[in-house]
């Protein structure tokens, strides 16, 4: 596979290598965007690039994919680099995550490149970590990139998005996503693909957890049937079912999106405040939804 395979973000990829090549690279890139649609895959493409070593003028951001680079940093063998995630088991970025990147801005580039600081999901960041990450902003140290992911621009403090280099990603075209499977997932049956498309809603991460999830997905057309039906305990016991399986997520929302074409949908969600409806989570909006069906089966 092409380790440098990205589509749809041709655009933003020229941006960062004008201005690199005129030396003109802004210190921090906001990278805006509904989830799932290329901005993380784009921001590691850069990553690579920027901390390769190449020297201007580069013709392109793409690398050769025997380039050690690679191997480096899924290794986690390089110390030019800084990756920022909400922990497992959190529901925020904290503080402390963001004071631990500082130890990067005091040492000198080991491949004589640039070093570069990614925060995925950064609008999951409370008032603190804003504002410490805000700092860094104000006073950004030499040669150093900061690539902010970010899936809701309206979370992101005024002040820190003043700072960045906006950059906007597109959602994708069913014809690219296609693609994109075609290239992570050349193993998936075709016949499925239509489905895969609906579901995705321009993101190509939506279509490969459907994809990595689809042993328990395959299931969801029964489970209506029995909704239908009006079968509400062994409703119940396949969410329990799923509950206890790391997919529960998609299949949720995959779940969610089915019951959204019944007609009690509509009816459902005009009945009852919809603000509470969104406060609901995943799991109690499904059973309210379910239940509902169920009343209304023949």
């Amino acid at each position: 596979m092409d380790k440098n395979f990205l589509i749809n973000c041709e655009k933003n990829e020229k941006i960062i290598l004008d201005a690199f090549n005129s030396d003109s690279l802004h210190h921090a890139y906001l990278l805006v965007g509904n989830k799932g649609v290329g901005k993380f895959r784009f921001a590691m493409k850069m990553a690579r690039f920027l901390m390769s070593g190449l020297e201007a003028p580069a013709v392109s951001v793409d690398l050769p994919n025997d380039d050690p680079i690679f191997s480096r940093i899924e290794k986690g063998g390089i110390t030019d680099f800084k990756f920022v995630k909400v922990n497992d088991g959190k529901k925020e970025i904290v503080i402390e995550q963001i004071r631990d990147i500082n130890d990067l801005f005091y040492t000198t580039s080991a491949m004589g490149g640039y070093r570069v600081v990614i925060i995925d999901e950064v609008e999951l960041m409370n008032k603190n970590t804003a504002n410490a990450l805000l700092k860094n902003l104000e006073e950004p140290p030499l040669k150093t990139i900061f690539f902010l992911v970010c899936n809701n621009l309206n979370a992101i403090l005024p002040t820190i998005r003043s700072r960045c280099f906006i950059m906007k990603f597109a959602d994708l075209t069913p014809a690219q996503i296609k693609e994109c499977i075609e290239m992570y997932s050349p193993d998936f049956n075709n016949e499925y693909m239509d489905e895969v498309l609906e579901y995705s809603d321009g993101s190509i991460g939506k279509a490969l957890d459907y994809i990595d999830n689809f042993e328990v997905i395959s299931q969801l057309n029964m489970v209506l049937d029995l909704v239908k039906a009006g079968k509400r305990d062994d409703v119940f016991n396949f969410i329990i079912l799923v509950d206890q399986n790391d997919a529960y997520k998609i299949v949720y929302s995959v779940l969610l999106k089915k019951i959204r074409s019944e007609s009690v949908y509509k009816k459902f969600v005009t009945e009852v405040n919809i603000v509470n409806v969104l406060n609901l989570d995943n799991q109690m909006l499904l059973l309210l939804l379910l239940e509902e069906v169920a009343k209304n089966a023949d």
